[in-house]
């Protein structure tokens, strides 16, 4: 499991698009596919609590949602725990 390591504010969140929704932290990504006409609101969050990171399950792939969990992995935010 990814989490945000103790160290970190976890306000360093928001410079990464995540929102501060009270005991969780919130970046939405749009995923929108015009040929077939449907789009979708997936979620990467981050739980204020246990710091864990997740990813909402939704219509498309998670590469998008990947992507900006590489981010805070090259930022040195996250840790891997078991």
């Amino acid at each position: 499991m990814l989490k945000i390591k103790d160290n970190i504010d976890l306000k360093e969140l928001e410079k990464f698009g995540f929102e501060d929704e009270g005991l969780i932290y919130i970046k939405k990504i749009k995923r929108e596919n015009s040929f077939l006409g449907i789009s979708n609101i997936k979620d990467v969050f981050v739980d204020g609590l246990t710091r864990q990171i997740g990813i909402q399950e939704g219509l498309f792939n998670v590469d998008a949602e990947l992507n900006t969990i590489y981010d805070l992995i090259k930022a040195d935010l996250v840790e891997k725990v078991d």
